[in-house]
């Protein structure tokens, strides 16, 4: 089954659970900033006219619960949240009703509520049904990106002096080390790209972290079913190095 294919199913299956309250339906994430690969997860954002009842957010976990045994990879791979259009429309803090890459399960949770994910649908949403994004979401500005960017690598850094052992998981530390390379890339230049345009950038512009940045481009290109691996000390010490570079330059 395409990815077009899998698309159309959850759009099927929220509208049948939400009816008229099924406002839209976007990609969001690198599929909709052109630079999806294999391994990337399916982001989308469904809008909805108003809060989930009761009878709408168990119709939507047994949509989800159901999702990954289509016959396609990518339908294992979906994640994404139901934002009640009110909420979306401006920057706040309410959980939103979200499926996690990979997971059945959904949760409440503030993950997709953020300026990174109105920005992608304000400039790059792609439309499975409904209005553009740019009419349900207001202008974030450059530099709310970057205090946003800016903010978000000081709570990872709490997280990380609070975990310093998840770098020993190789797939946790190659992603970490992408994920430092975009958030970087925004809070320099107040705009959104995907891990690959940031970490070329950051190659070009800080050659002496390009092998660490290689290194976890590489990975990515293996997919997530890779297994669990560890990383190798040299390269925990290295991906230490390189996030406190990050948060340095990131205010600099």
């Amino acid at each position: 089954m395409r990815l077009e294919e899998v698309l159309a199913e959850l759009v099927r299956g929220a509208r049948d659970v939400l009816g008229e309250d099924l406002v839209g339906a976007y990609q969001v994430g690198s599929f909709a900033l052109g630079a999806a690969d294999a391994a990337s997860d399916v982001d989308v954002l469904v809008v909805t006219a108003g809060a989930l009842d009761a009878d709408a957010e168990r119709g939507l976990r047994e949509l989800h619960a159901r999702l990954p045994d289509l016959d396609s990879g990518w339908a294992r791979h979906l994640e994404g949240s139901y934002a009640p259009r009110a909420e979306l429309r401006r920057p706040g803090t309410d959980p939103w009703l979200y499926v996690d890459n990979g997971h059945r399960r959904m949760q409440w949770s503030t993950h997709d509520n953020s300026l990174a994910v109105r920005w992608v649908l304000r400039h790059h949403g792609l439309v499975l049904t409904g209005p553009a994004g740019r009419d349900l979401v207001d202008p974030v500005s450059p530099d709310a990106l970057r205090t946003d960017a800016v903010e978000t690598l000081r709570r990872w850094d709490e997280d990380v002096r609070a975990r310093p052992e998840q770098f020993g998981d190789l797939l946790a530390q190659q992603q970490h080390v992408l994920g430092l390379c975009r958030l970087l890339h925004r809070a320099r230049h107040g705009r959104v790209v995907s891990k690959a345009a940031a970490a070329q950038w950051v190659q070009e512009t800080a050659p002496e972290w390009g092998p660490l940045v290689r290194e976890a481009v590489a990975g990515r290109g293996l997919g997530w079913d890779r297994g669990a691996l560890p990383t190798p000390a040299t390269v925990v010490a290295q991906t230490e190095g390189f996030h406190r570079h990050v948060l340095a330059r990131s205010t600099a």
